[in-house]
């Protein structure tokens, strides 16, 4: 691939994906110490910018659902709390948070922390709610 994005968009890339998909689950499926197999991290260039589900996530969740006998949860990254994501079928949505830049140390870090664990909180609720 000349270009990461490409998995997004390029045949032979995402058939070489599924590929590995299909090593990984035959390697470490039969595990009890696998929780859930983690597809993507949304922070990642290229990744789910536009589309809440992208076809290609709708893609490897399946893929792995088809592929996985011990029936693991499956789950994603997102830098944001995100409800758009529960349109895929997913297990879980992990909330990730990244630090910022550490040359500009003005932020307090913990008090970023239990901002983006209260809205990610307060959304679960909502949705919950519903």
């Amino acid at each position: 691939m000349d270009d990461p994005a490409a998995l997004f968009f390029d045949a032979d890339a995402r058939a070489l994906l599924r590929q590995r998909l299909r090593y990984v689950v035959a390697r470490w499926g039969y595990s009890p110490n696998i929780m859930a197999w983690k597809l993507w991290t949304r922070s990642t260039p290229g990744g789910l910018h536009a589309d809440p589900c992208p076809a290609w996530l709708q893609e490897l969740v399946n893929t792995l659902r088809q592929l996985d006998p011990y029936d693991h949860l499956v789950t994603t990254g997102a830098r944001e709390t995100n409800a758009e994501l529960s349109h895929c079928t997913l297990d879980f949505t992990q909330v990730v948070y990244y630090p910022g830049d550490q040359v500009a140390a003005s932020v307090d870090e913990v008090a970023a922390v239990f901002s983006l664990i209260s809205r990610t909180f307060a959304q679960t609720t909502t949705r919950a709610a519903h």
